[in-house]
């Protein structure tokens, strides 16, 4: 009896059947009956593809760069990324303004009244602050300014101190 296109799939299907390796999808697609139905089983879905991009973002965001000893070495880091967020002179944005004070007050080396102006007339040389974002593997926004001739400046992450800079050394 001659063969039939019918019967020539499920033969074709029952032979990768019996020859199946144990994965799953594999096992799937040798079921399917006809090309087109297994190319449909064994076809990445779209969740599967997307997941080694937000492995490797995932991984990329949870390695944090501890910060070196000094701005020097910083600003000098392969990977650490500092970019300028802005330079300001006399004065500040609203949420900059509230950084510095936090930063003043954690401090402790500024007798003089804690608000923006004070700081920046009477703490602040020339009253100029540039403010940076450090990418670390983390965020962070550096308020970095000149007192005296000594380079000072606070470290923040979000609104959270998490770090000093006192004659270009860094503290944590």
């Amino acid at each position: 009896m001659p063969k039939t296109q019918a019967e020539s799939p499920k033969k074709a299907a029952a032979a990768a059947k019996a020859e199946a390796p144990k994965n799953p999808a594999k096992k799937a697609a040798a079921a399917a009956v006809g090309v087109d139905a297994q190319t449909e089983v064994l076809a990445p879905k779209p969740e599967e593809k997307a997941k080694p991009e937000a492995k490797a973002k995932k991984a990329a965001a949870a390695k944090i760069i501890p910060l070196p000893e000094s701005t020097e070495e910083l600003l000098a880091h392969p990977e650490i990324k500092v970019s300028g967020a802005g330079s300001f002179e006399g004065k500040l944005p609203v949420e900059i303004g509230k950084l510095l004070i936090a930063g003043v007050a954690a401090e402790g080396v500024y007798d003089g009244a804690l608000d923006v102006k004070s700081i920046l007339e009477n703490y602040v040389d020339g009253g100029k602050i540039e403010a940076l974002k450090i990418n670390a593997g983390k965020s962070l926004t550096w308020l970095k300014f000149y007192a005296g001739d000594t380079e000072v400046g606070y470290l923040f992450d979000g609104t959270k101190l998490s770090g000093m800079v006192s004659d270009g050394f860094i503290s944590q």
